[in-house]
């Protein structure tokens, strides 16, 4: 986007300097233009694992290893309170 905004080169010869087709930089162009996307921004990720379901895999494992049903389960994981 720099090379073709500020340095002002065609669109085509910048789309080929960047291994882009003529058409997709365009697209590429008209979408920066209108919604002015920020590309440096800082992102937080959020938690790699979920606390109640690590919790519940256990238990729903030996159930299920028991044959008891989905019910069953829910019932289990709602009196050790992991549901």
């Amino acid at each position: 986007m720099r090379t073709f905004f500020l340095e002002t080169l065609p669109s085509h010869e910048v789309a080929r300097r960047f291994g882009y087709s003529p058409g997709a930089f365009r697209v590429l162009c008209c979408q920066f233009r209108r919604h002015h996307f920020d590309f440096f921004v800082q992102r937080k990720p959020g938690p790699k694992a979920q606390p109640k379901t690590n919790a519940a895999r256990p238990l729903i494992i030996a159930l299920r290893k028991q044959n008891h049903s989905v019910y069953d389960i829910e019932r289990a994981l709602q009196t050790k309170g992991t549901l």
